[in-house]
């Protein structure tokens, strides 16, 4: 039976190596990164939450007056007879 032949490192197998022996512990980062991801899903949440709600309360966004003053002129505009131009 031939013997096989050792195959010759080529520097695409030492980068990988080296790359792969550079790496942090997963123990290292494991607890940031799934802190991260837990705010960020969080935040995600939180603003489809925003949004259903805010879509569900349509007269959050209908025009009204601010103060007691704008009120009463609004409510006297509402009541006040149209004036005919000529």
């Amino acid at each position: 039976m031939p013997e096989k032949q050792a195959r010759p490192i080529s520097k695409a197998s030492t980068s990988l190596e080296l790359s792969l022996m550079s790496q942090p512990e997963p123990n290292q980062t494991t607890g940031i990164n799934s802190l991260k991801s837990s705010l960020i899903m969080l935040a995600f949440g939180l603003s489809i939450l925003g949004v259903l709600v805010a879509i569900g309360q349509e007269d959050w966004f209908r025009l009204r007056p601010v103060s007691t003053g704008a009120a009463a002129m609004w409510h006297a505009a509402d009541r006040a007879p149209a004036a005919k131009t000529n």
